[in-house]
C-alpha cells in the first residue's frame, strides 16, 4: 500500500523573475520504497516586469478611446503612456495616469484620430515610469521617452 506525500512548490524570486525550482508528488510504500509522480519542469521561468500593461492585451482590437491599465513596482512612480501609430514616426504622450492602490494605474488614451480614418490601423503602446524628461499630454516625440522604467511594448489594432 502506498501513502501519498506532497512536496509543495519551492519558489525563488530572483531580480525580475520568479523561478519555480521543483514541484513533485511522492508515494511511499509500507516498506519505505518511494516513487515520484506528477513532476513539473525544473526551473520554469515566469517574467515579472517592474512596469507592465495588463489591459489591453497584445494583439487586441481597441476602440477610439480605450482604457489602458497596468502595474508598477514603485507605487510612488509617475507613470505615462505613449502611443506610436505604426504608419508614422510620431510618438504621442497620452493623459497622465490615475494611480490606484498597490502600484496599479489606469488612463483613457487616444488610439488615433476621431471617427473612422484610423480603423484597422496598428498602434504600439508603452508605459514609462519616472521619465527623464518632463512629459505632458499631447506632446509629440520622435522616439520612446527615456525613463527609469519602461514596459514591454504591446501592439493593438484600432476598431470602430
Amino acid at each position: 500500500m502506498y501513502r501519498k506525500i506532497s512536496m509543495a512548490f519551492l519558489v525563488v524570486a530572483c531580480s525580475a523573475f520568479v523561478v519555480v525550482v521543483a514541484s513533485k508528488q511522492f508515494s511511499t510504500s509500507a516498506n519505505g520504497n518511494m516513487r515520484a509522480s506528477a513532476a513539473m519542469p525544473l526551473a520554469s521561468r515566469v517574467a515579472v516586469d517592474p512596469i507592465q500593461i495588463t489591459s489591453p492585451t497584445d494583439g487586441a482590437t481597441v476602440p477610439e478611446r480605450p482604457f489602458v491599465e497596468g502595474t508598477v513596482s514603485d507605487p510612488n512612480a509617475t507613470v505615462w503612456v505613449v502611443i506610436h501609430p505604426m504608419e508614422v514616426s510620431d510618438y504621442w504622450v497620452q493623459p497622465k495616469t490615475s494611480m490606484r492602490g498597490g502600484g496599479r494605474w489606469k488612463v483613457q488614451v487616444y488610439a488615433g484620430r476621431p471617427g473612422t480614418p484610423d480603423v484597422g490601423k496598428h498602434f504600439e503602446i508603452r508605459a514609462v515610469a519616472n521619465p527623464k524628461q518632463p512629459l505632458r499630454e499631447g506632446i509629440k516625440l520622435t522616439d520612446w521617452p527615456n525613463a527609469q522604467l519602461q514596459s514591454p511594448i504591446i501592439e493593438v489594432v484600432r476598431g470602430k
